[in-house]
């Protein structure tokens, strides 16, 4: 008897917000849920990232290939934003903390850095453009910073200072800010790699992220983009232009690709109570030879059977799974004609790799040891990473 199995990889771990999509009124289409934008979705996460991501080498001075040890952020895992101002509601939108490493001169560098660094979005910090800026939209008017912007920065440079002077030699404090100016209006960028050969500009840092950190910036879907269709949105899975999770109902296996093991793959496994017809004739050979049945017995034995677990070749009810595995189904199974109800757009990477692999195994340890409470502990730690 040989079993083949479909094992996803940890590369293939949600992270970001999910967006999700519904069914519409054109059964061909899906309608994205309206719901209010969340952190991940505004300019200041794309900011957080550009400067976690090594952009912050433009106020730390420090080589953009070096990454922080600690960071707070409202797009990050963790605490959260730090609180850094005259009052307890007065945070900063990225906090990095770099540790002195041993190879740098402790006469001249403190044990910890701390760069706390503030966004301010046009509009609601400043209005006008700052010099330099070759936006077009309102392209008289000054740089004018609000008042109350301007009075909380002077406050937290100052701030930062006096915290400095306590103990200069364990840790620094550094505040900066930036502006929609820097990084959305088109003044040029340059490239976040040190040794790269040929010098390249971008004209903002939502390009230049998508360009040289692909794989670690999350970018959400276009606001503008409202509808889905199916067959676009299974085409772009299997290319492997959009990932998350799709709730699908019926499907089948072409026997062009599914080859001799046809019959007895499964390429779901759900809770179902399956009926007699659906039940193969081995199937129930077996059941009559394990229980001591006649035909009419077994039939009477499905008949009151509970929903349980099982393989099957279809997915009889709506069913979830994820991107990665419909794609594996479609190209090595050949899996056709099913619909999708529901897609929850997220992009997959390895960053929860770390945190997830460590707990699975000793989940894995403690269900053998019997220790059931704490495997349920580790599994719900395990989940959370999902949100």
């Amino acid at each position: 008897m040989r079993l083949l199995f479909a094992v996803a990889e940890l590369t293939d771990i949600p992270f970001g917000t999910g967006s999700l999509y519904v069914q519409s009124q054109d059964p061909g289409s899906l309608r994205r849920e309206t719901r209010s934008l969340n952190v991940t979705e505004r300019e200041e996460a794309v900011v957080v990232q550009y400067l976690a991501l090594g952009g912050h080498s433009r106020f730390t001075g420090l080589p953009s290939a070096r990454r922080a040890d600690r960071i707070l952020s409202g797009v990050h895992a963790g605490p959260g934003q730090a609180v850094f101002g005259y009052t307890n509601v007065q945070r900063a939108d990225l906090t990095l903390s770099f540790r002195r490493r041993p190879d740098e001169d402790p006469e001249t560098v403190p044990r910890t850095r701390l760069h706390f660094h503030n966004y301010h979005g046009d509009h609601w910090h400043y209005v006008g453009h700052r010099e330099g800026c070759r936006s077009t939209k309102n392209m008289y008017l000054s740089f004018d910073l609000n008042e109350e912007t301007e009075t909380m920065d002077s406050f937290r440079r100052a701030y930062a200072e006096a915290m400095t002077a306590v103990r200069p030699s364990q840790v620094s404090f550094s505040y900066h800010v930036s502006y929609t100016c820097d990084w959305f209006h088109d003044t040029p960028l340059p490239s976040l790699d040190d040794d790269a050969v040929a010098p390249t500009t971008y004209h903002n840092i939502t390009e230049l992220l998508a360009a040289e950190r692909a794989d670690e910036f999350y970018e959400p879907p276009p606001r503008q983009q409202q509808f889905l269709k199916k067959s676009v949105l299974v085409r772009d899975i299997v290319a492997g232009k959009i990932q998350g999770f799709v709730t699908i109902r019926g499907g089948r296996e072409s026997k062009k690709k599914s080859g001799p093991a046809q019959k007895h793959f499964g390429c779901c496994v759900q809770n179902y109570a399956p009926s007699s017809r659906q039940i193969s004739d081995y199937t129930k050979s077996q059941i009559a030879e394990y229980y001591g049945l006649d035909e009419e017995g077994v039939e009477a034995f499905l008949a009151k059977q509970a929903p349980r677990t099982l393989n099957s070749t279809t997915f009889h009810a709506e069913e979830t799974i994820s991107s990665a595995y419909l794609c594996w189904l479609i190209e090595h199974r050949g899996f056709v004609d099913f619909d999708i109800t529901h897609f929850l757009w997220y992009k997959f990477g390895s960053q929860p790799r770390t945190f997830i692999e460590s707990l699975l195994q000793l989940r894995h340890r403690l269900k053998k040891e019997g220790n059931v409470a704490a495997a349920e502990a580790v599994k719900l730690i395990v989940n959370s990473d999902y949100g």
